[in-house]
């Protein structure tokens, strides 16, 4: 909706009573994170994306019932580029000292 914040269209969908939006939602976050790094992507929104997901999106896949096995999945997917993400910022802030 064009009228939503990010924040907004989030919550929205957290509170949504179908899985299937859930599901898509961590499909296309997964996607989303394999545009993120240092070469394309300032520091700052890496931060901000793994923060959101880390926050919003796993909490969201977490009470997913009727996909449940591939909400699983995702979380295990999301955390592993959350972590991989922050590691990246970390090298690239301390080669920048």
């Amino acid at each position: 909706r064009n009228y939503e914040t990010k924040e907004e269209y989030l919550q929205r969908l957290i509170s949504s009573k179908y899985d299937r939006v859930k599901i898509i939602k961590g499909a296309d976050r997964i996607s989303n994170f394999t545009d993120l790094n240092t070469d394309f992507t300032n520091i700052e929104k890496i931060r901000i994306t793994c923060e959101q997901t880390n926050e919003i999106i796993i909490p969201m896949l977490q009470s997913v019932k009727m996909f449940e096995y591939h909400a699983e999945n995702m979380i295990i997917e999301l955390t592993d580029l959350i972590y991989n993400r922050m590691e990246i910022i970390k090298n690239f802030q301390k080669n920048l000292s």
